[in-house]
């Protein structure tokens, strides 16, 4: 195509290049051809972004741009703390040849972006092959002013032992202040990362209560535990709800710390509200199983998207995995099993999460160290989780979480995961398992084989890794059987995961803990996986103990063992302060349930649909009901205007040109009807149908919104202005409904 003519400076819409393209999406090859053929390294799209952000993290696409002239301390933001290309390559564990390179070619270490320094943000995503190279870099230069206080902080508070370790055995690390040590202790005890807390123990740190300690899924030496208290911690310190450390230790189970602390004074100051869980005992039989599953899972269903309707009304700009992905995919298996699903729930789902990610996670996201907010390898990975058992394809969502991922994995296979929220937020297994079936439900086009190196990678780190609880021996065996495991690899998992069936037939998400519905619905969720027939002994007494434990309004309890960092607020869902992890737990044993029915379609619900497509029939539905118009406008009149003759000429004459599928400008679409009443990146309805004089559209057409004409007043030139007639007949037909005839798409 450069052959031919093709510029290779072209542009997108946001002036993304195609150098930009090859940067983030492409190999270095390609790189380098349209370097040769003329490509300026240099040009920015509409987000400041340059090909050498976007490619930080590959040396020999660092190297030819910079050959090429390539600005090495670029900013994607100058006026504020934003990305550099030594700040990119710094945040991908994947970085270091590039950071080692951009520092010989006088890259700038002092320049900030967002979320800090280059070697801060080398220590918080657990690059330490980047650390040492910082490191090494700052002695060769003499250097004294090493920001080790918050790289030391970063390491922590992101779960990056290894980091922390070398930081701390660092010369100068005798520097950090009693505070840093501190807090560094806190973060360590909160993971836990017992080996890294012995050693700021050891170096005299201390903490002041032990709730972090006692909120663990790990029971803590007591030895260690006997040295914080000597130290001087208050002990009758409480977390949330008036519970004390002994109070969450014995939530745990966990009687040698609880014991510690009963004989160093320290009384429970809460009786714990105790539940009583249904005992059903419902008799299954052959007849009567089928519709007794059915009749459980779509009451549990009901029950969250009624629930997950009003945590989106109160969450304007949220989703989460306990509210949206995990019932979706409930909804996602049980469609396929002859459940009946509340699309139009299903499809405010769908719809908020597409709205939540796509303008974060669109282009102008992928300079940023740290592209996807919350726990990534979880948050994202549930996200894909459930796209991907929807049917959902790729979008651009999808592409950049993606790429994301594949960027964060950590150089043994695994991918790091930080915030826990046990269950739901726990561990590497769990992040792992999630990110490596993100990648291989939407492997990027044009690196395919990589995305099948990092799966293989992550598979043979879960392979290495048994899991130490139940939620990570679950997760870790769904990776597995998601990354294709030889069949003796997915038996011996099974294996491990029935041994720790009870009695009762459920699961206990801690040895200490009685059986319950996250525990139970997961371990049946990658017990199928990975083969497990559903008519087993096994899977069959998991779903009779479901539903025995089911209360009547579909709903499982599940106690909640995290610490709320965000406080939760009602959703209707019951249980309280135990709302969210029971939500989540509902979600996972109607899931398995679910699976016990059999298939009744052979493809999953969504395979015809796209995000776009769901997203816009739900906007256009709900501002059709805002307005009181859209589909619920019927026009029964004669219709005095015609699309083909007098609406047809002015879209494709003034506005097709900044709005078809390709420019869509302020992400408006004049494409189609559906497009058109949807509107754009106002998430205002563009025409509201039987009040032409009122829409939007009109509005801009007749330059009543400043600064905001239509066409523009500079480009009137070459798009002019609808004249009175034409504006008369706009108004006309959006009177008279919009009627646009059936197939009809403008280019």
């Amino acid at each position: 195509m450069l052959r031919e003519g093709l510029s290779p400076n072209l542009r997108a819409s946001d002036g993304t290049t195609l150098l930009m393209y090859a940067a983030l999406h492409g190999d270095a090859e390609g790189v380098h051809i349209l370097l040769e053929a003329g490509a300026d390294p240099n040009l920015a799209n509409d987000y400041g972004a340059c090909a050498l952000i976007w490619g930080a993290a590959d040396v020999d696409k660092v190297r030819y741009l910079i050959l090429k002239g390539a600005e090495v301390n670029v900013q994607s933001r100058p006026s504020r703390p934003s990305a550099t290309p030594l700040s990119a390559a710094s945040s991908h564990t994947d970085g270091a040849d590039s950071v080692a390179f951009l520092l010989k070619a006088g890259a700038d270490d002092s320049i900030k972006a967002r979320d800090g320094l280059p070697f801060e943000l080398a220590a918080k995503h657990g690059c330490l092959e980047s650390v040492k190279i910082f490191l090494n870099y700052y002695k060769r230069n003499g250097r004294s002013d090493l920001p080790l206080r918050q790289a030391l902080a970063n390491a922590i508070g992101y779960g990056h032992s290894d980091v922390a370790s070398y930081i701390l055995n660092w010369d100068g690390s005798e520097n950090l202040d009693e505070e840093t040590l501190n807090q560094g202790l806190s973060e360590a005890i909160w993971y836990p990362l017992p080996s890294l807390a012995q050693d700021l123990i050891n170096r005299g740190a201390k903490v002041s209560d032990l709730i972090g300690a006692a909120f663990s899924d790990v029971e803590w030496d007591t030895n260690l535990l006997k040295t914080l208290i000597d130290r001087g911690v208050d002990l009758n310190k409480t977390a949330y709800f008036g519970l004390n450390a002994l109070d969450l230790l014995n939530l745990r189970g966990f009687k040698k710390s609880g014991q510690l602390l009963l004989n160093e004074g320290l009384e429970p100051s809460l009786t714990p509200k105790k539940r009583l869980i249904p005992d059903n005992s419902v008799q299954l039989t052959d007849e009567n199983r089928s519709g007794i599953v059915k009749t459980a899972v779509s009451k549990s269903l009901d029950l969250l998207f009624q629930s997950s309707d009003l945590f989106l009304k109160n969450k304007k700009n949220c989703t989460s995995c306990h509210h949206q992905d995990l019932p979706a995919i409930a909804a996602s298996i049980a469609s396929t099993r002859g459940v009946e699903v509340q699309h139009a729930s299903w499809d405010r789902i769908v719809a908020r999460q597409w709205k939540r990610h796509r303008r974060g996670q669109s282009a102008n996201a992928y300079d940023r160290s740290r592209g996807f907010s919350g726990d990534p390898s979880k948050a994202t990975g549930y996200l894909l989780w459930a796209w991907s058992a929807q049917g959902l394809p790729a979008n651009s969502v999808t592409k950049a979480g993606v790429w994301y991922l594949a960027g964060s994995q950590l150089p043994d296979g695994q991918w790091h995961g930080h915030s826990p929220r046990m269950p739901i937020q726990d561990g590497a297994h769990q992040g792992t398992a999630l990110s490596l079936r993100a990648l291989k439900s939407y492997p990027l086009p044009g690196r395919e084989e990589e995305m099948l190196e990092r799966i293989d990678r992550a598979r043979l780190w879960l392979e290495k890794h048994p899991g130490d609880i139940h939620t990570h021996s679950a997760f870790r065996l769904l990776g597995l059987a998601w990354a294709e495991a030889e069949p003796n690899v997915l038996e011996e998992g099974m294996l491990d995961l029935t041994e720790t069936q009870n009695a009762d037939g459920g699961w206990s998400q801690l040895e200490t803990l009685p059986s319950d519905a996250w525990a139970t619905g997961l371990a049946l969720l990658a017990l199928q996986a990975a083969g497990m027939n559903v008519d087993s002994d096994v899977y069959t007494q998991g779903v009779q103990f479901l539903l025995n434990t089911q209360f009547e309004d579909g709903s499982w309890f599940v106690y909640s063992r995290s610490d709320p960092s965000i406080p939760h607020f009602d959703s209707q869902f019951p249980f309280g302060r135990h709302q969210w992890i029971s939500a989540a737990g509902t979600a996972m044993a109607a899931a398995s349930l679910a699976l016990s029915l059999d298939p009744v379609v052979d493809q999953r619900i969504r395979d015809s649909q796209t995000v776009e497509t769901i997203n816009s029939n739900y906007l256009m539905n709900q501002r059709s009901t805002e307005s009181g118009n859209g589909l619920l406008f019927e026009f029964d009149g004669t219709r005095t205007v015609d699309f083909e003759q007098d609406i047809r000429p002015l879209l494709e004459t003034s506005c097709l040109d900044c709005h078809d599928t390709q420019m869509n400008k302020g992400e408006f679409k004049m494409t189609d009807r559906n497009s058109i009443i949807i509107g754009g990146r106002s998430g205002r309805a563009a025409i509201e149908l039987g009040q032409g004089a009122k829409s939007l559209l009109v509005r801009h057409v007749t330059d009543q919104i400043e600064d905001m004409e239509m066409p523009p007043l500079v480009k009137r030139k070459n798009y002019p202005k609808l004249t009175p007639d034409q504006v008369q007949k706009l108004i006309t037909w959006i009177d008279e409904g919009a009627e646009w005839p059936e197939g009809i798409t403008l280019e």
